[in-house]
C-alpha cells in the first residue's frame, strides 16, 4: 500500500488503524531482514576467530611438548651410550639407557653443556634404593667430566657392608636367590665369561637381578660399614664382581659416595646391545 494513497483519504478511516499495523510490521520486517545477516555474519566471525585462536594454543602446546620430549634437545629426555659391562644383566654393553633428567628435579649437572645456576636440587627430589641413575663425575685427570651408570643401593643415614659378597643394609642381609646362569663377552670378539644371576629385594621392595663371576673370593667381596652421609649415595655396577663404583673411593679410581647433586637422571629404558 503507497503512503501517498494513505496520506490522501482515499482509504476509509476504519482500515487506517489496520494499514498502519500492516505498514508498521512490513517495516520492522524489512529492517530484521536487512540487520539479521550482519549480526549473524559478525558472530560467526567471532566464532571462527576464537576456534583459531584455540587451535593455535593447542598447537603451540603440542609443539612445545614434542620438543621437550626430543632426546638432548628438550629438558626431559636424553640418551646415553653403554660403553661397559658394569650393569649386565640388566643394560648391556654398546646398549643405549633411555634417561628422564626430570625425575629428581634439575641441578647444576643436568646438562653437557650449560651448568644451571642451581644450589642443590629443584625440586629437590631424592633418587630410591634400587633406582639406575646416570651421574657424573670429573675426571681426576683434568679432562672433560665422565659420565657413568649404577644402580642405589644406599641413602643418605644407610650404613652399607659387603662381606663375602653378601650385601647388608642396616645390619641385615638383603634377601637373595638364585635365578640361573648368565653368559656375556666384556667385548666383541672377547671370550664368552660365565657369571651366576640372582635376585636381591632392597629395603623398600626394590628388586632386581645382578651377576656375579668370583662370589666370595672378588676383589671388591667385602667392604667394612660405609655410612651413606647426607645428601650422598652409594651405587654400584649390577655386574658386581666387575664394577669400579662406590667400594672404592675417588683417589683408587672408584665412584666413592656420590653427592646427589651430581646425579643427572634416571635410566626409564634401554635398547640395544650385543648379542652376548
Amino acid at each position: 500500500m503507497a503512503l501517498a494513497e494513505f496520506a490522501s483519504g482515499i482509504i476509509p478511516l476504519s482500515h487506517r488503524k489496520r494499514s498502519v499495523l500492516i505498514l508498521l510490521a512490513d517495516l520492522s520486517g524489512t529492517l530484521a531482514m536487512t540487520a539479521t545477516p550482519k549480526s549473524s555474519s559478525k558472530a560467526s566471525g567471532r566464532l571462527g576467530q576464537g576456534v583459531f585462536v584455540l587451535l593455535m594454543a593447542l598447537g603451540g602446546l603440542l609443539f612445545l611438548g614434542v620438543v621437550a620430549l626430543i632426546p638432548q634437545i628438550g629438558p626431559v629426555l636424553r640418551i646415553d651410550y653403554v660403553a661397559s659391562t658394569s650393569m649386565e644383566p640388566n643394560y648391556r654393553i654398546q646398549s643405549f639407557a633411555v634417561v628422564n633428567r626430570a625425575a629428581y628435579g634439575y641441578s647444576a649437572e643436568s646438562f653437557d653443556f650449560v651448568r644451571l645456576p642451581l644450589v642443590g636440587r629443584w625440586p629437590d627430589l631424592k633418587p630410591e634404593r634400587g633406582d639406575v641413575v646416570l651421574f657424573r663425575l670429573s675426571d681426576p685427570k683434568g679432562g672433560r667430566p665422565v659420565n657413568y651408570i649404577k644402580r642405589v643401593i644406599g641413602v643418605a643415614g644407610d650404613k652399607v657392608e659387603l662381606t663375602g659378597d653378601v650385601l647388608t643394609i642396616n645390619g641385615v642381609a638383603i634377601p637373595r636367590a638364585v635365578a640361573g646362569k648368565y653368559a656375556y663377552r666384556s667385548d666383541p670378539g672377547q671370550a664368552v665369561q660365565d657369571a651366576t644371576m640372582l635376585r636381591e629385594t632392597l629395603p623398600g621392595g626394590a628388586t632386581f637381578l645382578h651377576i656375579e663371576t668370583d662370589g666370595a673370593k672378588a676383589f671388591l667381596a667385602n667392604t667394612g660399614v660405609v655410612e651413606v652421609p647426607a645428601g650422598h649415595l652409594f651405587l654400584m655396577g649390577d655386574n658386581r664382581d666387575n664394577s669400579v663404583d662406590s667400594r672404592l673411593s675417588r683417589d683408587k679410581n672408584g665412584a666413592g659416595l656420590v653427592p646427589v647433586t651430581q646425579v643427572v637422571g634416571k635410566i626409564i629404558g634401554s635398547f640395544g646391545g650385543n648379542d652376548r
